[in-house]
């Protein structure tokens, strides 16, 4: 989860308004929805200050952001090795097929 989200996240569980904060930080509203939105990154001077204003500790959104990232990245990942397996095991599958092939000859059944 960005930054932002988790910004907006506390702000609504908080019951602070956006107006309201970005008063508060000496932004502008719009400016506000931006970075809620991920569409700008809030410098660490203002994150500070988004914190005081918000009476959350600075790390908390970072602790969020990079939580969220982690399990979205383990579930990207998790993701890629079922298909590995499903990949591995579908190659296993043609192996045996053509070793049975092979062992059997192709003249299997055929009699003189």
């Amino acid at each position: 989860m960005q930054i932002g989200k988790v910004i907006k996240l506390i702000r609504i569980n908080s019951g602070i308004k956006q107006g309201e904060l970005a008063k508060d930080l000496g932004i502008t509203q719009s400016y506000l929805s931006l970075l809620e939105y991920g569409s700008r990154e809030p410098s660490l001077a203002l994150l500070r200050k988004t914190a005081k204003a918000m009476r959350v500790p600075a790390g908390v959104f970072l602790a969020m952001s990079a939580d969220s990232e982690e399990k979205t990245h383990r579930k990207q990942v998790v993701a890629r090795l079922h298909e590995l397996i499903e990949l591995i095991d579908s190659v296993e599958a043609r192996s045996r097929r053509i070793r049975r092939h092979h062992v059997a000859g192709p003249d299997r059944g055929v009699q003189a």
